[in-house]
């Protein structure tokens, strides 16, 4: 179960799994008609679905959706798995991405912000400081940081500043993922995750990087990001931070106990 989240490398990792899929033993799925936020009933019907339809004994399922918590591992037939991003640097990519000037972004503007003409020309070193809540974090739809896709779909998960969301995140890492990889260390990520979940990643390095589709990024309309601006966002996701260097943590113990060199990001058998 990898319930990706956004701006976190995860249209890449999810196209790995799916070419990996077709070389390797299992089936693949994705279910894209369902809301982030997944009720405990629906968490229930959907793992039954997708086990029940799968057509080979081991099965990937990609999704943007929060953690089922009132599902866990469904008595041992399910394992989790994600990768996580640096959050300022998530935050300032998913912000220049919706201001890309493509008519689908600017409706996404106009759902999210209310208007895309003042929020299409925001300077991110300029609004920032200023307090503008499209730039400090406070603008975006409830739930999306990054701990939320861990945590589940309890309504303290979506909170801004809940320590018992970040908790209940850690919790669910350490009981139900079996590796929550680190996006700014993809190929150690990837053999750690080759060691963990073989089924999944263990012809990984078989599979040539340029097989796997690329996508339009948003570095061409980038703007370098002061400083100034780094900290007061880093300040707003003090939470997301703290659950990011535990996942990075945990992703170089798990390395160590493989036999992995964690500052190589290669194998290196002890």
């Amino acid at each position: 179960m990898y319930n990706r989240v956004p701006k976190c490398g995860s249209r890449s990792m999810k196209e790995r799994l799916e070419a990996y899929g077709k070389q390797g033993n299992y089936s693949f799925s994705e279910i894209p008609n369902l809301p982030h936020r997944v009720s405990p009933r629906q968490q229930m019907k959907t793992v039954y679905y997708v086990l029940k339809n799968k057509t080979k004994p081991r099965h990937a399922w990609v999704a943007h959706k929060y953690f089922f918590d009132h599902v866990g591992n469904y008595n041992g037939q399910l394992v989790w798995m994600n990768v996580l991003r640096d959050p300022v640097e998530r935050f300032i990519s998913d912000f220049y991405w919706l201001r890309r000037g493509t008519d689908a972004n600017r409706l996404m503007l106009q759902i999210t912000r209310g208007s895309f003409e003042e929020e299409e020309n925001l300077d991110l070193n300029k609004c920032t400081p200023e307090g503008h809540p499209s730039c400090t974090w406070t603008a975006w739809p409830p739930g999306e940081l990054q701990l939320t896709y861990l945590c589940g779909t309890n309504e303290s998960c979506v909170q801004r500043g809940n320590k018992w969301a970040l908790q209940r995140a850690k919790y669910n890492i350490a009981k139900y993922y079996g590796v929550v990889g680190i996006l700014e260390e993809l190929p150690l990520s990837l053999a750690v995750m080759e060691a963990y979940i073989p089924v999944f990643f263990k012809i990984h390095k078989r599979i040539r990087a340029s097989s796997i589709a690329t996508h339009a990024r948003n570095s061409d309309v980038k703007k370098p990001v002061s400083n100034v601006t780094r900290n007061i966002l880093r300040n707003n996701l003090k939470e997301d931070y703290e659950l990011y260097k535990y996942a990075q943590q945990r992703l170089h113990l798990q390395a160590a106990a493989a036999g992995i060199d964690a500052k190589a990001n290669v194998y290196k058998r002890l």
